[in-house]
């Protein structure tokens, strides 16, 4: 159900544990912690993932996400941009180098990456809508907007999880947000 954060967050839990080798829904769960506003939780899941699942790409870049949202610095930046340069790196992982950039206060190093993966004309509206953590995390909000729009209009699986993400909280309250929000969710927005 929609609005129940710790109902998702223990759904995850036990599907962790029916499935003990899954590097996806141990990193998962730490993402369900964050959007819960469990940030220690989130981070102390993240790195248990890592930890024991030293190998999985798309682990290491959500726990750089993770810090990036929850204690920037510049350290996470490089972690994050070292995770993405991985053979195996998951085609998202740019989106987290710009946020950890952003989030650390290296304005003009993540908008060359947001310019520079924006500029591949072969990024459709769903994955660019990935960028929006790092505009809003400039004061971009203008920007971020037209990519959520974007995303909207092309009906993206990912912007429901854009709109509800933690790094997104700036943009909450904002009329333009609301309205983007009613439109996916419905009557559900505000849950």
């Amino acid at each position: 159900m929609t609005g129940d954060a710790a109902g998702a967050v223990e759904r995850l839990r036990a599907a962790a544990r029916l499935h003990p080798f899954s590097a996806l829904l141990r990193i998962t769960l730490a993402r369900a912690l964050a959007h819960a506003g469990d940030a220690q939780a989130a981070l102390a899941e993240a790195q248990a993932t890592c930890d024991e699942h030293p190998e999985s790409a798309i682990a290491a870049i959500y726990r750089q996400g993770l810090l990036a949202w929850a204690r920037p610095d510049a350290a996470v930046a490089t972690a994050a941009w070292a995770a993405a340069e991985q053979r195996d790196a998951p085609p998202m992982a740019l989106s987290v180098v710009a946020y950890a950039l952003a989030r650390a206060g290296l304005t003009a190093e993540a908008m060359e990456v947001v310019d520079a993966a924006l500029a591949c004309g072969a990024v459709s509206p769903c994955a660019a809508v990935l960028y929006v953590a790092a505009l809003v995390a400039v004061g971009d909000h203008a920007r971020a907007f037209d990519l959520l729009h974007a995303a909207e209009r092309a009906h993206c699986g990912v912007l429901p999880m854009a709109l509800r993400d933690p790094a997104n909280v700036p943009l909450r309250g904002l009329p333009e947000y609301e309205q983007v929000l009613l439109r996916v969710f419905g009557p559900l927005a505000n849950i």
